[in-house]
């Protein structure tokens, strides 16, 4: 079983520090929308 998982991980992430760099980028743009919406409301 950990064989199979591990194959499907590298197939799924072949590069784990690209998957999460990308996931850190995603939730600071998710942030920074989610703080722009806020001023937007407040104004």
């Amino acid at each position: 079983m950990d064989d199979i998982s591990n194959t499907f991980a590298e197939i799924i992430f072949p590069n784990a520090e690209t998957c999460y760099k990308s996931c850190v980028s995603q939730t600071i743009l998710l942030f920074s929308l989610a703080c722009v919406k806020l001023k937007f409301t407040k104004l």
